[in-house]
């Protein structure tokens, strides 16, 4: 058996076992595989320089106009499913299962440490290549989906986005040290909108008087989010800070105040997570927690689905955590 094979296979499982179980693995790999042959598959077989298939670019086009993807998602399916055509660079008909396992064995990885990619990460990435092998099918391009074979990864039991503790809420809003911070934190905490929607709001979309935001989310749907008086009152201390004409909610630091980017709010909010000693500060981690209080005190799914800006019910209720204690609570109401 290829050293190479067994190697690359214990660096990518080696997080999740002992040394001495990364041994036991590794020494019943080679004795299982004695009589079997294996070797890479070959991922250019064509001599001509390689372009992108105009059933690609087809694709890119029904996704964009018929699921109404936002700029960021757009990205990412292009992203995923380019870095997969120019790595096979292949007809997209003679692709294979076994062609995209070697295309995500490969590359499925953390480019800066070389770790592999968190479950999560992962699954979003074979939920694309999915998708646009399931159009080809669908569409007659192809004659059978080589990635319907695709297994989502399993996560652990722990849940990577669970709201944040009243605690922890406290201790980022504390450890807030520009106004910019402070009105971030808090609108994120109130409205529980998208980090892209969030950077993307103009001064003109809100209304202090009704502490009111008009937000356009995913698909251009147009929805109206309500804020606190913290939020009000944090939004407006920062906005003294600029100069009038300024045109969206949250900019740059410098002249000339450009719009801030999706990039520049996960830093701002990693610094939070050091300085507040709490993990895992991403935006959706507060708008996890945004639908889950109110869930706990007692608003109707419906109308947080509206707030949240969900099509369908049953990704709301995966926002909303239920408190184990209230559930105690109310089923000790109805039982003897």
């Amino acid at each position: 058996m290829d050293s190479a094979f067994v190697n690359g296979y214990i660096s990518i499982i080696s997080s999740k076992f002992s040394s001495e179980e990364l041994r036991t693995i590794r020494d019943s790999l080679y004795a299982y595989s004695l009589s079997w042959e294996i070797k890479p598959l070959p991922t250019a077989i064509t001599p001509y320089d390689y372009q992108l298939p105009e059933e690609y670019k087809w694709y890119m086009i029904s996704k964009s106009q018929d699921c109404k993807l936002n700029g960021r998602s757009i990205e990412q399916y292009k992203l995923t499913l380019e870095r997969l055509l120019f790595f096979l660079k292949l007809p997209i008909k003679d692709i294979t299962t076994q062609h995209l396992r070697y295309f995500i064995f490969e590359t499925f990885r953390n480019r800066k440490t070389g770790e592999p990619l968190s479950p999560y990460t992962s699954n979003q990435r074979k939920s694309i290549i999915r998708s646009f092998f399931s159009w080809c099918f669908k569409n007659g391009i192809i004659s059978s989906d080589p990635s319907a074979a695709l297994l989502q990864e399993r996560t652990s039991g722990v849940e990577p986005r669970h709201p944040f503790t009243e605690e922890e809420a406290e201790r980022l809003k504390d450890a807030c040290e520009t106004p910019r911070e402070k009105a971030i934190v808090e609108l994120l905490f109130s409205t529980g909108v998208r980090a892209d929607e969030c950077v993307r709001i103009k001064r003109s979309d809100i209304d202090m008087q009704e502490r009111t935001i008009r937000i356009l989310g995913k698909g251009n749907k147009l929805r109206t989010v309500f804020f606190n008086v913290p939020t009000k009152l944090a939004l407006q201390k920062y906005w003294k800070t600029l100069p009038d004409d300024v045109e969206y909610a949250f900019v740059r630091e410098r002249k000339p105040y450009d719009r801030l980017k999706d990039r520049s709010l996960n830093s701002l909010l990693k610094k939070l997570e050091k300085r507040a000693n709490v993990e895992n500060v991403i935006p959706h981690r507060f708008r996890h927690t945004f639908a889950t209080r109110l869930e706990e005190r007692g608003c109707p799914i419906e109308v947080i689905q509206e707030l949240l800006g969900h099509s369908n019910l049953e990704t709301t209720t995966r926002y909303a955590h239920q408190n184990k204690s209230r559930i105690k609570i109310e089923y000790n109401k109805y039982t003897i």
